[in-house]
């Protein structure tokens, strides 16, 4: 059953430069070092899928990227999550065997870190038009142990190239794309990661594995197809998206000696700017807490402090909805958390307030700032031939 809350006002009358942007799972096996059949998925073939200790990792949730030689992955209620220097695509998203486009509605959004407007995460929220039927894909929360844990890298990509005597292999010779998974362990990039994509700087917390040939013949590391792929792990038997797949440490090769280094946005830092349940481990607010709590007592439910983009832990009404009257139009002025991919937040009017009089009425938005992530909007609906018209904003949970 969705929920709903609704907000009420009324108007009356009216620095590391990083070498490579990673591009194919490269999978360590010397039985097959020239091979590009290891570890392959097949979603018609379940004997190719992921087997122990990847056993049961979403790999349905990693898409093939259109044309642009790169992957993204699927986290539920229509939303992409991929690298911001992929760009876009708006036709040839292969999901489990289907083709999607891209939903042109909706604009894609670079995530920024917050507080740091002019700062940049290479991540990127889009939509896809049509239902794969999958449900929301779990994602890493801010306490979730993501370093020195077994993680399993999936993604498109073109597979291994020439060897490398004693080092590993180039990549990019044969151009052909497949559906892989591998294994690797992760650690923490211990500054700030930061490198520029054209006259785009980028900066974030990252997540790193290194290419090992001591580490079994499932070691997988990033090459040519993986940006935008996903880094999966599992914490009591649940899988969640712990990494979206950004950079490489060496162009056009993969060498397990010297290691090689793969490098992901970690999402338990910015998970919250997309997902209720994290959002409220952000603010270390307990997940059983209703929707309509309002604690902090400024009189704002929950659910609608997370739409608005404030803080459940401060008493403040900054940022909540002020009416006007602009010409012919009612408008409600209010802050956004523009990156929320679990809700739907509308506009709802009455001409007498009574409960069953409100109807969701289409409003014009607009952007009042230049922010991508936390966005000042008004919502414009026309006042109508009536005597009097209320508006009030209605969020929903998908």
């Amino acid at each position: 059953m969705a929920h709903a809350n609704r907000l009420k006002f009324f108007v009356v009358s009216a620095l590391l430069v990083i070498s490579a942007n990673a591009r194919a799972l490269i999978v360590y096996d010397t039985a097959a070092s020239t091979g590009n059949t290891k570890n392959v998925i097949d979603p018609a073939n379940s004997a190719t899928y992921p087997v122990s200790p990847a056993l049961g990792v979403p790999w349905q949730y990693v898409v093939r990227y259109g044309a642009n030689n790169a992957s993204a992955v699927y986290i539920g209620n229509g939303y992409l999550l991929t690298a911001r220097h992929v760009g876009t695509s708006d036709t040839g998203l292969l999901i489990q065997g289907t083709i999607y486009n891209r939903d042109t509605s909706f604009s894609p959004l670079p995530i920024t870190v917050p507080g740091q407007p002019a700062i940049n995460v290479d991540l990127q929220l889009q939509r896809i038009s049509g239902d794969p039927g999958l449900s929301l894909l779990p994602l890493a929360q801010s306490a979730t142990a993501d370093t020195s844990a077994s993680s399993v890298l999936v993604g498109w990509g073109v597979g291994k190239g020439t060897v490398i005597s004693a080092q590993g292999w180039n990549w990019g010779d044969d151009a052909s794309r497949a559906f892989r998974w591998g294994t690797n362990t992760t650690s923490l990039f211990t500054s700030a990661m930061t490198y520029a994509v054209g006259n785009t700087t980028m900066g974030y917390t990252a997540l790193s594995v290194a290419f090992n040939s001591s580490k079994g013949p499932s070691e997988a590391t990033a090459t040519l197809g993986d940006s935008g792929s996903a880094l999966f792990q599992s914490s009591s038997g649940t899988w969640a998206l712990s990494g979206i797949t950004t950079v490489v440490s060496t162009l056009n090769s993969s060498k397990y000696f010297p290691s090689d280094t793969a490098y992901f946005v970690r999402l338990r830092e910015y998970s919250w700017v997309l997902r209720y349940d994290a959002w409220k481990a952000k603010y270390v607010v307990a997940q059983a807490t209703a929707d309509s709590d309002d604690s902090d007592g400024d009189g704002i439910p929950l659910l609608m402090e997370y739409a608005l983009g404030l803080n459940p832990t401060i008493r403040s009404t900054e940022g909540v909805p002020l009416a006007s009257i602009e010409g012919e139009n009612l408008v409600l002025t209010y802050s956004r958390l523009a990156s929320t991919t679990d809700i739907k937040v509308e506009v709802e009017t009455s001409a007498t307030l009574r409960a069953g009089d409100w109807v969701v009425e289409p409003a014009a938005i607009t952007v009042l700032d230049g922010a991508t992530v936390f966005q000042k909007v008004k919502a414009s609906v026309s006042l109508g031939s009536g005597d009097r018209k209320f508006a009030r904003l209605k969020v929903t949970r998908l």
